[in-house]
């Protein structure tokens, strides 16, 4: 069975656990992200120190804490299989007068990160589309939801028996918002779209950008461009064309394709997450069942034709 919930294969190999750390703009490393609590503590979406006193959150708020309430805030209206769920947030009150304590609780997800996945070498071209399919079909919900990931990469995917899903929205940010902040660009370098470095609004573009690059690793076992250095990998993300894949034994032309598109330099020119989730995983499909397609979206375009 295809679809955002489809299993992968592979997914069920044991991994780590993380409680939630931050690096890089923000990661889930191992293999667990659990929503229960552990030692006096929030396993997964972890404690933050800070708060607001009007009910919201109190006082000073860590940077830990501003993801958090970001975090809790982006994924707590979503509901997608590709998606991690947040069950509950609030405010943990504090003890002889310390501030409220903010915390998020998270479904528990068990697999491995898509790190992790990719430490193994390259994978099958299957498995690799099936994988992005579900990322970008997440994507689509949030981007849906008007917010941005802004942060796609390896370590926030776990790959689990049940599927993929999409971890850390802790830099998301609203579409359409400013995308610096205090003159930072907030993620990470190697998986940063080349618009994001020049300022401007948050677009859902720049996530679809992370997609080609998931896709074009997991293909190839390596990323596009060999770079030593931000200031390499900058440069490369603004003008280097991505080489073309090596041969990869029955991977459908679309596939190719549809990578050289969501890297385009320039987000307009980029699928959006939907369509990509809907390519990829029709090219799933037998071939039968996708000439079968192409030729009913034919006849359905064909039709909208008007006569003159």
């Amino acid at each position: 069975m295809d679809g955002p919930g489809a299993p992968v294969a592979g997914a069920d190999a044991p991994g780590g656990r993380a409680d939630g750390g931050w690096a890089d703009g923000g990661r889930a490393d191992g293999g667990r992200a659990d929503g229960g609590r552990a030692g006096g503590g929030w396993a997964g979406g972890g404690w933050a120190d800070g708060g607001r006193a009007d009910g919201g959150w109190s006082g000073e708020v860590s940077a830990g804490g501003d993801r958090l309430r970001v975090e809790a805030r982006a994924v707590g209206g979503l509901r997608h299989p590709n998606v991690v769920e947040v069950y509950e947030f609030g405010e943990e009150p504090g003890e002889f007068g310390a501030p409220a304590t903010p915390y998020v609780v998270m479904e528990l997800v068990e697999g491995r990160t898509l790190a992790q996945v990719f430490a193994d070498g390259p994978l099958p071209w299957r498995t690799s589309v099936r994988i992005c399919s579900q990322v970008a079909a997440g994507l689509a919900a949030a981007h849906a939801g008007g917010v941005a990931h802004r942060d796609v990469k390896p370590g926030n995917v776990m790959v689990t028996s049940g599927g993929v899903k999409l971890l850390d929205f802790g830099i998301s940010a609203p579409i359409g918002s400013a995308d610096e902040q205090d003159g930072e660009v907030l993620g990470t370098p190697a998986y940063l779209a080349p618009e994001r470095l020049d300022g401007g609004p948050v677009r859902a573009a720049a996530d679809v950008y992370g997609v080609g690059l998931l896709l074009y690793r997991a293909l190839a076992g390596r990323m596009p461009w060999q770079a030593s250095t931000v200031t390499e990998m900058v440069r490369a993300h603004l003008y280097a064309e991505p080489p073309a894949l090596p041969v990869i034994e029955g991977l459908p032309p679309v596939v190719s394709a549809l990578l050289q598109d969501c890297l385009a330099k320039r987000p307009h020119q980029r699928p959006a997450a939907a369509e990509v989730a809907r390519i990829l995983e029709d090219s799933l499909r037998p071939v039968s069942a996708r000439l079968s397609s192409s030729r009913r979206h034919f006849r359905r375009e064909r039709r909208k034709v008007p006569s003159r």
